[in-house]
């Protein structure tokens, strides 16, 4: 069986990357096409107090 990764260092920037990417790049139609990213940030500005 062949791993797709060469070691867990490997593995864990691949998935770095990937976590990046959905939450700073990709929208989310159920965000109204924006990233999780822009999505807190609005919602940390709603917030009472912050």
């Amino acid at each position: 069986m062949k791993t797709p990764f060469t070691s867990l260092a490997r593995a864990r920037a691949v998935l770095a990357a990937c976590r990046h990417d959905y939450n700073q790049q990709r929208p989310q139609s159920s965000l109204g096409n924006m990233t999780p990213a822009e999505m807190a940030a609005r919602s940390a500005g709603n917030r009472v107090g912050g």
